[in-house]
Parts: C-alpha cells; structure tokens; sequence
C-alpha cells in the first residue's frame, strides 16, 4: 500500500547546470548486517550514467557521512536532506521502508544538481570504494577562495546580478515563514501516519469481509438453495493518506535544507564581519609602523621600513579574503534571495496541488473500487433472478 510519490521526487536548490545523464538510480536491498557490537541496514545504489554503470553498498551513517561533507563544501546552497538518526526502532521493517523512501528520494535531487553529482565527494558515494565513512575523512575543506572558485564556475550569473537593500530581512523573514511550515508539516504528517495505519486496517478488515460473504454464499448457495456469486476480491490497494504522508515527510526535509542554507549565510555575515575588523586592525599596525612604534621581532630588529612593508602586506592579505567574502556573500544572496527561495515557494505551491489531486484520484478509485464490488454482488443477485 505505497505511492509512487518517491519516483517523481523534485529536485531542491540552485538548479543552473542540472545533470541528466544519470538513469535509473535506485536504493534497493535492505539488508541487516551485524558489526562486533551492534546491527545496522545497508543498502544498495545502483544506476547508470555516460560513464557507465555504477553499484554500492551504504549504510545510514555513510549517507549523514555525505551530507555533512556536501554542507561544507557548498554553504548557503540549498541541498537535499537525509531523515534525522533513531537509535531505537531502526530496525523495524515498517522504518526500514521509510527510510530507504527518503534516502532515495535524497540520491534523486542529488543527481538533479549537476554540481553536486559531478562532485569528488558524491561520485565516490555512489562509485565507491566500499568504506565511505574511511575516506571521507581524507576530503580536505575548501577554502573561501576555493569555494569562491567554484561559485563563480557553476553560477556565473550571479556575480553581474544587483541584489535588493532589503536582502536581509527577506532572508529572515523566509526563514521564519519556513519553519512554521515545518511545524505545520510535522503536525499534518502525523495526522497522516495515523490515517496511514486506520486505513490499513479498514482495508484488510473490508477484504476480509468480502472472503467472508464469498464463503457463506457458497455454504448459503448449497446448503438453502441461494443463487451463487462468482466475487473478485482485489488483493493489493492502495492506500491514498500514504500518498500524503510521504509528501509531508520529504516536504519537511526540503524546508530544513533550505532553512540550513540561509543560516549558512549568516554565518557568512559574520564571518565578513570579522573579516572588516581584521582589515581595520591591521591597518591600525600600519599606522604604528610608519609612526616608528611596535614591537621587536624575537630573532631580529626589524626596521621601520620591513614593519611598514610586513604591515601593508598584510593589509592586502586581510583585504583579500574580505573581498572573497563579499563575493560569495553576493552570490548567496543572489542565488538564495532571488533565484531559489521564490522559485521554490512556486514550485512547492504546484506540488501540493499535484500531491491533492494524486490523493483524491487515489482516494476515489479505492472507494469506488469497494463500491462496484458490492454492485457486483447486487447485479449477480439481480441477473440471476
């Protein structure tokens, strides 16, 4: 009793360069595995792409492994999210299912961003070798001037883009109006999780029913002389409140990555920040220098002219990184105020009328289904009296 929700999973984020040469990725194969102290599930990714097929085996640390890394390589953009860990029910085949749901539905939007599929880190997720968790903590970190590389290289456009005065209170405010609906969404999906399970129930209760007329009309039919039904009981449904709980669920780790990224920004505000006042300092030393002041350096006497010179390069270093700063503060600010976030919002407000309708269409061919059996069993009694 599953919706396919999963299978069409959109893809969150900067989506300039999307990749489309990956086919047919999928997370399949749970398998519980026991370590020396401890059990944990592994899963297979497979799938194909214009450099040929790709398979491993991964487990739920590997992928926050992943997520991690990706975090820091690419701050202030909008990534797909994991499910959060639970250490007590992990087990359980109903959570295994689930998880494995939003582990996959991660993998997709990941293709969908071309700069992260194409990324050493995830190219080696997905490729290989077998202990992902063992050279992850090999990948060195970028540095702003490397990340500002790398911006510059996958969202050109940006640089040349002016950004609104008001960009920081547009930021907050999206983030405060993304964590209500993650409240929201937390509620609903719980609502759905119980809706899940009466269904389920009402379901194998309503084809258990149907067995039975089915074997009391053949004991009625010989027994009392009753005209007997030929009834076709469906054995697999489909449970539409599924189809509503999957959404929320992916919904809400969708909003968070987004929420991680704006805060992702802000630490770059910060970080600016700091940025200006090392600026200030070191030219607060510059004055020093050329007013004959400062210390003595502990192996030699430096004169005036090397403290002068030792300090004006170290304003230009100080400058320096300021300015990589900026620039990437720029393109987040671009990228996030006014490309992401209000396509986003757009792209969410379609979803949500695509998941209702899949909910009503579902919903109405499982009743309906229900109700043309119980028409079935009218007809056979009309037709053969």
């Amino acid at each position: 009793m599953e919706s396919n929700y999963y299978n069409e999973a959109p893809a969150a984020g900067m989506q300039y360069y999307v990749s489309s040469e990956v086919t047919n990725i999928k997370l399949t194969n749970p398998v519980i595995k026991d370590d020396r102290f401890s059990k944990h599930v592994s899963y297979t990714i497979s799938g194909e792409d214009n450099k040929g097929p790709f398979e491993a085996q991964r487990r739920y640390k590997e992928f926050n492994a992943l997520q991690n890394l990706l975090s820091q390589q690419w701050p202030g953009c909008i990534l797909p999210q994991i499910p959060e860990k639970k250490a007590i029910g992990n087990l359980q085949e109903n959570f295994i299912e689930k998880r494995r749901k939003l582990l996959q539905a991660f993998l997709l939007k990941a293709c969908n961003l071309s700069f992260i599929y194409h990324s050493q880190e995830f190219q080696s997720f997905i490729r290989g070798p077998a202990d992902f968790l063992k050279i992850s903590k090999d990948f060195k970190i970028d540095s702003n001037l490397q990340i500002l590389e790398k911006y510059q290289q996958n969202f050109p456009y940006s640089q040349s883009k002016q950004e609104s005065d008001d960009v920081d209170n547009q930021l907050e405010d999206s983030m405060k109006y993304f964590k209500a609906s993650i409240e929201g969404l937390e509620s609903f999906a719980g609502a759905c999780s119980e809706s899940v399970n009466s269904f389920e129930q009402y379901a194998k209760q309503t084809s258990m029913m149907l067995y039975g007329i089915k074997d009391i009309n053949t004991f009625y039919s010989q027994k009392f002389n009753v005209r007997e039904i030929n009834l076709e009981i469906r054995e697999e449904c489909t449970n539409p409140y599924q189809i509503l709980l999957d959404w929320s669920q992916s919904e809400v780790l969708d909003l968070k990555g987004i929420i991680l990224a704006i805060g992702k920004r802000f630490d770059y505000v910060k970080m600016r920040n700091r940025a200006q006042e090392k600026v200030e300092e070191e030219k607060k030393q510059l004055v020093k220098a050329q007013a004959g002041k400062g210390g003595w350096n502990i192996l030699k006497k430096e004169t005036k002219e090397q403290k002068i010179s030792k300090a004006e390069n170290a304003i230009v270093e100080a400058q320096k990184e300021l300015d990589t700063i900026k620039t990437i503060e720029h393109i987040i600010n671009i990228q996030l105020a006014m490309e992401d976030i209000p396509r986003i919002k757009q792209e969410k407000a379609e979803k949500y009328e695509e998941v209702l309708k899949m909910f009503i269409n579902s919903s109405v061919e499982e009743f309906e289904s229900l109700i043309q059996q119980a028409r079935n069993i009218d007809f056979l009694y009309t037709f053969t009296n």
